[in-house]
Order: structure tokens, then C-alpha cells, then sequence
């Protein structure tokens, strides 16, 4: 790249930015466009959210559609130029698993922003759990349109050395919620599950559905296991202030928002451009040092786990077991945490050179081979080498 191309674009993106920003009329903005938490059955969590005053003056925040849900802050004023942290806490007790969506309402005497709040509540141990694959076109849809979901459903079981449940029938229940926490549509069906299976999903939804925040909720359920996932989406235009907007009450649209969403893009490529061309080859070093790391956890939990399964047939304890499979996770990982430091400082320095030295240099060092020191107490020498070698032979490890 040429000399004095970088300063002129720097310069180029703020001047844009600032002009945009300048233009536009806050009153306040929320630092989140989502509050998405996920929650075990019987636990509790929080989250922080952040309201930053430009002008200043009285603010009510209230919650809707979701019960179990506490704020730190309902009523309060704040100065020109003031942010105010606001906590959120839900209390899963008692509470049956599933999703639970509703919003949280800020409003100032200028304003509405209602800020979209998704809630999963999942068994303690999850059986089969599912991922959801959305196409951008679907991110905005029209009423009276499909909706179209790409699903995953997974046996977590089978994440381990056996083969998991094997075919099992899982039951799929589908919803999707208003942000005010209304079912409009809600379906179910049963598939047949072995590890995994991939389908996709249709929905049309109603042509009366107003303009608006939805969230599309899927569920696997088999027995007593719940897993949840769920997605944001948009019906026709948003109205009432949602946070995607810059709007005043009445739901119109400023040509200053429209400034200061071109300066945004504008400001966003720009950093991206230089970011990439400055970092790409030494990223590329670090998702091999992350690939490397992966390898290694994969490895080292297949052995403990074949040794834990030799103990629990001595009458080992479980808690014993966990123990000690913790402690040997644990040291690794803190190997690995060293790792990351010793090539962030690296990356920091920029030398290329350097890192990939050091990487040859683990691997030269037995990066991939996990010594014998891995071995869990009260296993014997003979059973150790028996589960050793087999275990060399499945990830084609040498000495």
C-alpha cells in the first residue's frame, strides 16, 4: 500500500462520521441490540445494560412479557453526557424450561426504545440440543411470507467415545413469539435422531402480523431433556421506536439516522480493509495455534474418558473420577492459556517469522503427544498400556 493512503482514508472515514454524528438528534442510545441469555433449570442470571444519555433528563425502564425478571433501575434521571448501567436478573426457579421472549421499554420524554430480551431455559443435562442456520434474507421478512430455518438437531451424547442414544425419536416444538411475548404460530413434529440430523423448516406467516420485532423459537424435547434456540427477526417495518431505529415516538425516520448509518458502513469497511491487510497472514497463524488446541482437548478427554470408563468398572467413585479428569483438563488448559499469551506478544511485535518458529518448535517438542503423566490414579500399568495403545492407534500418535 502506498505511503499517505492509510492517513487519507483514517482521515476520510472520521470526517464522514463526524459529519453524521454531528447531524443527528439523540436523546440516548442502549449500548445492546439484544439482551440474549441462556439458563439452566433452577438457576439464576444476570446481565448489564447500559443507557447513554446525550441530553439528559428522566428515564423509565420497564419489562414486558416475561415474568421472574428484576431490574436494578426503574425510575431515574440523568445528567447531559451520563451513562447508566441497569442489571437485569431472572430467577429460573420454578420456572418450566423453554423460551421466554419479551422486551425491555426505556423511554425518555423524547423517546421509546424497546429493546428485545430472549430467555432459554434448558434441562441441567441436555440430551439432544439444536442449531439454528438463517439465511440474511430471512432477517427481514414480509407478512404473509415464509420464514425458512435451517436445523440441526445433535445427540450430545454421541460428543463422547460410544456412539451416543442411537436412532431415537425426538419431539420438535415450534414457535414464534411477538416481542410482547404473544405465540402467533406455534407447530410440533417428531424426527428420528442418529448423532445427527439436518432439515430445514418452513413457516408462513399470518398476512394480518404487524410491523415488528419476532423471534423464531425452536425445541428438542426427549424425556426429561430440553434443548432450546432461538433467532431475531423482523415483519415488515419496525415500528415504535425499536432499537434498530433512530425514530421519535410517532415511528419516523430522520434523514439524520440515515446519515449516520452510511457514516457507520462507511467507518466499519474501512477499519475492516486495514485490519485485514495488516493482520490476515498473522490471524491465519493463530486459527492453526486454536485448531492445534481443539486437537489436543479432543485427544487428551478421549483418554481420560477411556480410563474413567476402566475405573467406574473397579468401583472408582464418580466424584473421584470427575476429580480427577478436572484436575488433568485444567493443567492442560493452563498450558495452552501460556501458549496464547507467549503468541499474542508475538502478534504484538508483528513477526510473522517468529510465530510460525515457535509453533514448529511445540510440534517439535511433542506438541500432539500427551504423555503418560495423563494418567488417572488407581489405574494399573497393564490396563494403562492397554488403553494407551489403542488410543495411539485412533489419532495415529508416535513417539
Amino acid at each position: 500500500m502506498k505511503r499517505g493512503v492509510i492517513p487519507a482514508l483514517l482521515g476520510f472515514v472520521l470526517f464522514v462520521s463526524l459529519i453524521g454524528f454531528a447531524s443527528a438528534d439523540h436523546d440516548f442510545s442502549v449500548n445492546n441490540l439484544l439482551l440474549k441469555i441462556s439458563v439452566k433449570e433452577g438457576g439464576s442470571v444476570q446481565r448489564t445494560f447500559n443507557i447513554n444519555s446525550v441530553d439528559g433528563g428522566q428515564f423509565i425502564v420497564k419489562v414486558e412479557g416475561i415474568e421472574n425478571v428484576e431490574l436494578t433501575e426503574s425510575d431515574f434521571v440523568l445528567g447531559e453526557g451520563a451513562t447508566k448501567p441497569v442489571i437485569l436478573s431472572f430467577d429460573s426457579f420454578g420456572v418450566e424450561k423453554g423460551v421466554y421472549v419479551g422486551n425491555i421499554e426505556i423511554s425518555s420524554t423524547a423517546r421509546i426504545v424497546t429493546l428485545p430480551v430472549i430467555i432459554e431455559v434448558e434441562s441441567r443435562d441436555v440430551f439432544f440440543d439444536i442449531n439454528l442456520d438463517i439465511s440474511p434474507q430471512y432477517g427481514k421478512v414480509s407478512a404473509g411470507q415464509q420464514f425458512v430455518a435451517n436445523l440441526k438437531v445433535f445427540d450430545l451424547v454421541s460428543g463422547s467415545l460410544n456412539n451416543g442414544l442411537g436412532p431415537t425419536s425426538v419431539d420438535l416444538n415450534y414457535f414464534i413469539y411477538s416481542i410482547n411475548g404473544d405465540v402467533i404460530i406455534s407447530e410440533e413434529e417428531s424426527v428420528v435422531v442418529d448423532k445427527q440430523t439436518q432439515f430445514t423448516k418452513t413457516i408462513e406467516l399470518p398476512k394480518d402480523a404487524k410491523g415488528g420485532d419476532y423471534v423464531f423459537v425452536a425445541e428438542a424435547r426427549y424425556a426429561s431433556s430440553v434443548g432450546t434456540s432461538s433467532y431475531l427477526f423482523a415483519v415488515g417495518e419496525r415500528k415504535g421506536g425499536s432499537i434498530f431505529q433512530n425514530s421519535v415516538i410517532d415511528g419516523g425516520i430522520s434523514a439524520n439516522l440515515i446519515a449516520v448509518l452510511v457514516a457507520i458502513i462507511i467507518v466499519f469497511f474501512g477499519i475492516a480493509f486495514i485490519f485485514i491487510y495488516f493482520i490476515k497472514d498473522r490471524d491465519k497463524l493463530f486459527l492453526k495455534l486454536k485448531k492445534y488446541h481443539s486437537d489436543e482437548i479432543e485427544m487428551q478427554r478421549a483418554l481420560l474418558l477411556a480410563q474413567a470408563s476402566s475405573l467406574r468398572k473397579k468401583g472408582v467413585s464418580h466424584t473421584h473420577i470427575r476429580k480427577e479428569i478436572k484436575r488433568h483438563m485444567g493443567a492442560l488448559k493452563e498450558k495452552q492459556k501460556k501458549r496464547r499469551e507467549e503468541f499474542s506478544v508475538l502478534r504484538k511485535k508483528g513477526d510473522r517469522k517468529l510465530m510460525e518458529k515457535k509453533l514448529e518448535e511445540w510440534k517439535r517438542a511433542g506438541y500432539y503427544t500427551l504423555e503418560i503423566g495423563s494418567k488417572l490414579g488407581r489405574l494399573g500399568k497393564g490396563e494403562m498400556k492397554r488403553i494407551m495403545n489403542n488410543w495411539k492407534k485412533k489419532y495415529n500418535v508416535h513417539n
